[in-house]
């Protein structure tokens, strides 16, 4: 049962406006109440973008539940005391509050609330005259305005609504033509009252048992009298647990406390958070020193991890692959090759190559010389090439024979993995002493360019380790682990795929261009594949689905680029063993 009818017969019997009644009005007048309604609620949101606990149901149960605060009297005082300053009853000010609450809740400046105004306008003022009118207050927040700056639009608004309160709910309905939703209610989805305890000013109409009457997610319910005020909180079962409510409540009381000191602070700004919350949030979740090998560089950790398993396979691709030992080996040929052309410390290299285990090698050999790497895909048009190449001033640039007839003009040396590698394999395949730092430039990665010219991003290697041993606690990975990897090395989470497996004694399998780039070949390797990690954006993930994956039971989904819709990471979970939105 709810304290807010908003069942249509409920509301045109407490407005006492008999069909006879409205027939007789001038129809100037109605016309005119019924085009400012149309122009008030046009464009209104279909939907109040509250945080829920639950998906909304097709069809709302109309369970309700309620949780309620006292607020202090020194509070309700305070806010009296701006009241009087502003003018305004305290009905104003409340209502005007807790628009606040639900734009900080869903970050939507554009917020309906149906109200139970129990006052009509005369003057410009508040009369106190009773109205049983369910009114929509359409409350405009755009433009962060402080908090006096919103009472006066709230008023304003409220006034013009007054004015204009003389239509059936049936015919408001019938003007603005809403989307209809049997999930919800058609112009809002919550709700605002107040009653005076003490005068008996009913300034809601009365209880209803009517199923229609309760189809708010979210009430709001003030009772005052005295010294006292008390608010309620009713809301839909459906969608939200006790718990969050009283999260809520509590939230809005700090919020109360906020307005009375400060109301000329930006809504924005006006805080939200409790005492222990703001401890537990600044405090033990920002606790998050660990210990992790800050001294040490990214091919460091993957020496380390060769010495400890050299005979277990590191990286595979298609029918080839290279153990720990062999990746090492050739990794410090080709490092001890660049050395020789005057790679060292955050000497830039450019790395053009085809997914394959010469890319991987290509990166290994250069952070191995002390250089850091530039990821140019070979996919780019020209003139990208030509750019970062020119821009980043490569002194070498490591490709493929197939690749070098369609690169722009350059002036780095050109070293071709596979052409070259009988030059490069006479080099010696043991370690090198070390010759780059934590603080050294591990790559440096183009940006997109959309808004103005690319620009290089250098990433240093403690950055990275500082990542890898993170990811490797969490979401975690072990050495009985292989992840497939789908990611262009010009994108900076490609690291992640590359670095992670290869430092844990794990391994990685990459996919080539055209397998990862269409559905169903990437659906086919998956299957085939032993993978039991993948990371990949919510287009990939959602080209698999079209391709028609059915379930990869042993997969852990990492989903990083993009936001994650939720339809599609209920998807997925229904397909792998858990899913982590990066």
């Amino acid at each position: 049962m709810s304290d807010l009818d908003l069942a249509p017969n409920t509301i045109d019997e407490a407005l006492n406006i008999s069909a006879g009644a409205l027939e007789n009005r001038d129809k100037a007048d109605f016309e005119q109440t019924i085009g400012y309604w149309r122009k008030q609620l046009a464009g209104i949101p279909a939907v109040l973008e509250l945080p829920t606990d639950r998906t909304r149901p097709p069809i709302k149960s109309f369970l309700l539940d309620r949780e309620s605060i006292r607020l202090p009297q020194n509070l309700h005082e305070s806010l009296q005391l701006l009241c009087g300053r502003e003018g305004v009853e305290i009905f104003v000010v409340l209502l005007a509050a807790f628009q606040t609450l639900l734009m900080r809740y869903t970050r939507q400046e554009d917020v309906v609330v149906g109200t139970t105004p129990g006052a009509r306008v005369k003057d410009g003022h508040f009369s106190g005259t009773p109205a049983l009118n369910v009114i929509p207050i359409r409350g405009d927040l755009s433009g962060d305005p402080n908090f006096r700056e919103l009472v006066a639009r709230v008023a304003n608004a409220l006034r013009e609504a007054l004015e204009h309160r003389e239509i059936s709910w049936v015919q408001l309905v019938e003007a603005v033509e809403p989307e209809h939703d049997a999930s919800r209610h058609p112009i809002f989805q919550a709700a605002f009252s107040l009653t005076d305890s003490l005068s008996k000013t009913a300034l809601q109409p009365g209880s209803t048992s009517e199923p229609e009457a309760l189809n708010i997610d979210l009430q709001l319910h003030f009772t005052t009298g005295g010294d006292s005020l008390d608010a309620e909180f009713v809301y839909s079962a459906d969608l939200f647990d006790a718990a969050t409510i009283r999260r809520m409540a509590a939230h809005f009381q700090r919020l109360l406390e906020a307005i009375v000191t400060n109301p000329h602070e930006q809504i924005s700004r006006l805080p939200l958070l409790t005492d222990g919350e703001r401890q537990h949030l600044l405090v033990e979740w920002n606790n998050t020193r660990t210990d992790y090998p800050r001294e040490a560089c990214i091919h460091h950790l993957f020496e380390a991890q060769a010495a400890r398993t050299p005979n277990a396979v590191a990286v595979i691709f298609e029918n080839t692959q290279f153990t720990y030992c062999e990746l090492n080996a050739r990794a410090n040929q080709l490092a001890r090759y660049l050395v020789n052309l005057g790679v060292g410390p955050n000497v830039l290299v450019g790395i053009c190559v085809e997914r394959s285990l010469d890319m991987v090698v290509g990166l290994l050999g250069i952070l191995k010389a002390g250089g850091a790497y530039v990821p140019v895909d070979p996919a780019f048009p020209a003139d990208r090439i030509a750019f970062m190449l020119e821009d980043a001033e490569v002194p070498v640039l490591l490709t493929q024979e197939s690749l070098v007839s369609n690169l722009p003009r350059h002036t780095a040396a050109l070293l071709r993995l596979d052409f070259d590698w009988s030059n490069i394999a006479i080099e010696s395949s043991e370690n090198l002493p070390i010759r780059s730092r934590a603080a050294d430039c591990a790559y440096t990665i183009y940006t997109s360019g959309s808004t103005g010219k690319p620009k290089g991003v250098q990433i240093p290697h403690c950055a990275v380790v500082n990542f890898l041993t993170s990811m490797a606690k969490t979401p975690g990975m072990t050495a009985h682990d292989r992840l497939l990897a789908v990611t262009t090395l010009s994108f900076d989470i490609a690291g992640l795929e590359i670095y992670l497996p290869l430092t844990l004694g794990a391994s990685v399998e990459i996919v080539n261009r055209s397998v990862y780039s269409d559905g169903k070949q990437l659906l086919e390797r998956l299957n085939n594949s032993s993978a039991t990690i993948m990371q990949a954006t919510p287009a990939t993930w959602r080209m698999l689905l079209e391709a028609g994956w059915k379930s990869s039971p042993g997969l852990k989904i990492l989903v990083g680029g993009e936001a994650v819709p939720a339809k599609l990471a209920n998807e997925l979970m229904q397909r792998a063993e858990s899913v982590w939105n990066m």
